[in-house]
């Protein structure tokens, strides 16, 4: 029920700033298997393995992504890491960046992982390009006027394809895209805004249910030599020994 509220929120969300677009949007989802979140291959421990999750969205119709929802199956454990920031003004008001509204929480694995832009905030500050291109909080936020308390990833330089969240499964049940949680989906900025906006005058958004691409990559490590392999290295290891013996 929880999981199907914020589906409903985020489709609530992408429908009050809906805008048409002459080509049709498309976002892509990635489930590396064998990687911890760190974009680098990492062999399973024990009976336990790990995966991480990236975010993209097409070029050329669309500003970035504004709302996103994954459901995945078969987690044992997983972490939320959609971009956001807390940042503070002179007069010690907070305000919001990146994915806050219907946010999943860490080691939630029962519902679909989640997160959008609060577009009905009173004070939101918006990045566009998120899941197109590498896009910097700090850069982009002036520090003379905002001071940050918190962010994620904690540098604020967020990068392309973006790292949505990561996690661990039981190598007996591996991880997979699910549906108990009615699918993944995803909404996508249609007009460019980046600074400080309220709810009157937010970007405007549009859902792409029916354009998600789903992908699976399978994180693989260095090469490991067969025995014939072996066996020529070694031969050859032993040729050059021999011939340096003689030369001396």
């Amino acid at each position: 029920m929880l999981s199907m509220f914020k589906k409903a929120l985020v489709a609530a969300v992408a429908v009050a700033g809906m805008a048409s677009l002459s080509e049709a949007s498309t976002v892509t989802y990635n489930l590396v298997l064998n990687d911890n979140g760190s974009g680098v291959f990492t062999a399973p421990t024990g009976t336990t393995g790990s995966f991480a999750i990236y975010g993209s969205a097409s070029a050329g119709d669309n500003f970035g992504l504004s709302a996103i929802t994954l459901d995945v199956a078969n987690m044992t454990d997983v972490h939320n890491v959609m971009p956001k920031a807390t940042y503070q003004d002179a007069s010690f008001n907070l305000i919001q960046a990146g994915y806050t509204l219907g946010r999943s929480g860490d080691g939630d694995t029962v519902f679909a992982i989640s997160g959008a832009y609060d577009v009905s905030a009173a004070n939101n500050y918006y990045l566009m390009e998120i899941g197109k291109s590498a896009v910097s909080f700090p850069s982009q936020i002036p520090s003379t006027t905002y001071n940050r308390v918190a962010a994620v990833p904690s540098t604020g330089n967020v990068a392309s394809p973006v790292l949505l969240a990561f996690g661990t499964f039981d190598l007996s049940a591996p991880v997979a895209w699910g549906s108990d949680n009615g699918g993944s989906d995803a909404s996508v900025f249609t007009t460019s805004k980046n600074g400080l906006f309220n709810s009157a005058n937010a970007p405007s958004q549009q859902q792409t249910d029916s354009l998600i691409t789903l992908t699976n990559t399978l994180s693989s490590g260095p090469a490991t030599p067969e025995p014939a392999s072996l066996g020529v290295l070694a031969l050859g290891s032993l040729a050059l020994l021999a011939r340096r013996r003689k030369v001396a």
